[in-house]
């Protein structure tokens, strides 16, 4: 299955740049320290926006978890770094009830272990 209203799905500016890439956030650090060392930054926070909505796009839902104020998906692909690798990634993305518009969460790499250690 893929997301539902895949096309509408977007990325809100501040996860990226007050969480994702921010060194300093205290849960995002670990995945900031991955996402850096793949070559994204904060200041050109938009060409990981373009490859998570990629991926969104593209690729199966692996995961569903369903509460009462939204539906969650789980999406797992490959994305390419401005580093040139092409690295395994797991994102999350929520559909609010009632709505069709796709927002991110949070991506982390696919192997979960220490994000200062694998790829």
């Amino acid at each position: 299955m893929k997301l539902p209203y895949r096309n509408n799905c977007f990325v809100p500016k501040e996860k990226l740049t007050k969480y994702l890439l921010n060194p300093r956030h205290a849960r995002g650090k670990d995945k900031a320290r991955f996402f850096t060392r793949m070559g994204f930054n904060e200041e050109e926070y938009e060409l990981l926006e373009k490859e998570l909505i990629s991926l969104a796009r593209k690729n199966e839902v692996m995961k569903i978890r369903d509460s009462e104020s939204q539906m969650k998906y789980d999406i797992k692909g490959i994305i390419k770094t401005p580093t040139g690798r092409e690295v395994s990634i797991t994102t999350v993305w929520a559909i609010d009830r009632g709505k069709r518009k796709p927002r991110f969460i949070t991506a982390y790499p696919l192997e979960r272990k220490k994000f200062g250690k694998s790829v």
